[in-house]
């Protein structure tokens, strides 16, 4: 990796696996919720824009998290170890 601080594998690792956890699998279920829910209550959500506010601010404060892990800000654990 050339000595760059920022790629080295004992960061790339741990911003891989929280990035996969945290920016995949729980934004795609909380999609999946946002859409069974209201079908299966035969209700509308509160606030579809409620909704898009917060899923475009949980993709922002993702890529701040892998930025934060990125520069070292981290205990070295690889599983939801997030600054």
């Amino acid at each position: 990796m050339a000595n760059i601080e920022y790629i080295q594998f004992g960061r790339v690792r741990p911003m891989h696996v929280n990035a996969v956890l945290f920016g995949f699998v729980t934004p795609g279920l909380v999609a999946m919720a946002f859409y069974y829910l209201p079908r299966l209550m035969k209700t509308r959500l509160y606030s579809e824009k409620l909704g898009v506010f917060s899923a475009v601010f949980w993709n922002i404060y993702g890529c701040g998290r892998m930025v934060g892990v990125s520069m070292g800000y981290s205990q070295g654990r690889e599983y939801a170890e997030l600054p």
